[in-house]
């Protein structure tokens, strides 16, 4: 196994892994951003260096798309929209 870092906050970085995820064939079943746990409903293991590479590239491609966006404020904008519809309840 290798271990490589992305220079993010948790909350692009865990979307952006999520993405590439999804766009590489994986089933994502429950999300809890909150507590970065998530299900796999089909599972690849990734052995060749070139694949875990391209995978590394493309979640460094999707991390930096999501920061170009500005992902965490609109995220957190969602949060408190969501906090906000709760308490009405």
């Amino acid at each position: 196994m290798r271990t490589k870092t992305i220079k993010a906050d948790y909350d692009i970085a865990l979307p952006s892994v999520m993405i590439v995820l999804e766009n590489q064939g994986y089933t994502v079943e429950n999300t809890d951003i909150v507590q970065g746990a998530y299900g796999s409903k089909s599972a690849k293991d990734i052995d060749d260096p070139a694949v875990y590479g391209s995978l590394f590239n493309e979640l460094r491609t999707e991390t930096e798309r999501m920061k170009a966006i500005n992902y965490t404020s609109i995220y957190e904008e969602l949060r408190t929209e969501l906090e906000r519809v709760k308490s009405i309840k």
